[in-house]
């Protein structure tokens, strides 16, 4: 991807997110954490996105805040994202393995 069409993508999906797009929250939460078009990846510029969608009920990107957070130094909030997503996968009846990448990040 060149970089306009890079820059055109960011100004698109931010133009999404101000409309409340909880997926566009997601992609561009991704889009930063993966670094395409030869820009560096970015954590920092990606986490906000993925908390602004978990907050919307995104269980993917509260399951991705969490584990960031538990890897860092807030290990008290990583567990709430932690237990959003768990709350969501156990009512569409669908187990875990949150607790799999946590015991990992710990060790």
């Amino acid at each position: 991807m060149e970089q306009a069409e890079y820059n055109k993508l960011i100004e698109t999906l931010k133009e999404q997110v101000a409309a409340e797009d909880v997926e566009a929250m997601r992609m561009l939460g991704d889009t930063y954490y993966q670094g395409i078009s030869g820009n560096d990846e970015n954590l920092s510029d990606a986490l906000p996105y993925w908390q602004l969608a978990a907050n919307y009920g995104d269980a993917i990107c509260a399951c991705k805040v969490g584990l960031c957070l538990l890897k860092g130094d807030n290990e008290t909030q990583g567990f709430q994202y932690i237990l959003l997503y768990q709350v969501h996968l156990n009512s569409i009846g669908r187990p875990s393995i949150a607790h799999l990448h946590i015991l990992h990040l710990r060790f």
